[in-house]
């Protein structure tokens, strides 16, 4: 059980770190005249880099498996991004304020994100 916990903030603190990773990468192109949605599209390759390597070392540890949990971690972010896209959508069509919308797909989307990172794409194989 504090194991699973332990896990799960490591899995919390990489992805505030990819966050991060992906807004400074992006604002940084946008500052060095990119256009935004070529700025933003590579913001999230770097964070989802960064994200897939620390979570295949760090988060989940090496399973002896990386380039297929890598692979599937890639299936987890699309996913929740798409999640994240609906949940905001439904929200503003509900006429919530954005930042309610956000905060919304911000408290759903992670947990569910974690467990299909923990038990799908990074589970171990004995």
């Amino acid at each position: 059980m504090i194991a699973r916990l332990l896990e799960a903030l490591r899995f919390g603190s990489v992805g505030i770190g990819a966050t991060l990773i992906h807004a400074l990468t992006g604002l940084g192109l946008v500052s060095l005249g990119a256009y935004p949605e070529i700025a933003n599209i590579t913001g999230f390759g770097v964070a989802f880099c960064f994200a897939a390597a620390a979570h295949a070392f760090w988060t989940f540890s090496p399973n002896g498996e990386t380039v297929r949990s890598v692979g599937r971690y890639a299936v987890v972010a699309v996913l929740g991004f798409i999640a994240s896209a609906l949940v905001m959508g439904v929200a503003l069509s509900a006429e919530w304020s954005p930042v309610l919308a956000q905060l919304a797909a911000v408290l759903i989307v992670p947990p569910i994100s974690y467990f299909a990172s923990a038990f799908w794409a990074f589970r171990r194989v004995d």
